[in-house]
């Protein structure tokens, strides 16, 4: 399966002026595949898209605030092993790197 989403082209959204820059610029961070490249949740947090919304209670600030929360669940979690994490690709996410 991992090597399905790498060898996968990311899915682009269209810019023909019907969804905003902001949010598309949003949505290809969070699409990165190499994790080097792809945000962080708390950088998703500070991004323009979701800081002109952010008085808006929205799914997608809910999903990047309990992204937040779960990766410090997962990184504090002694039944995760470190090479589980790493298998997953989630070491950097995490910054267990």
């Amino acid at each position: 399966m991992r090597e399905t989403i790498l060898s996968t082209e990311v899915p682009k959204l269209p810019s023909d002026g019907r969804i905003s820059e902001e949010m598309i610029d949003f949505v290809d961070r969070c699409l990165q595949i190499d994790p080097k490249k792809r945000c962080n949740s708390t950088d998703l947090l500070q991004h323009p898209w979701i800081l002109k919304y952010a008085e808006i209670e929205s799914e997608v600030i809910q999903w990047v605030k309990e992204a937040n929360e779960l990766k410090e669940q997962v990184k504090n979690d002694k039944r995760v092993s470190k090479e589980d994490i790493e298998m997953l690709g989630l070491d950097e996410y995490i910054g267990l790197k």
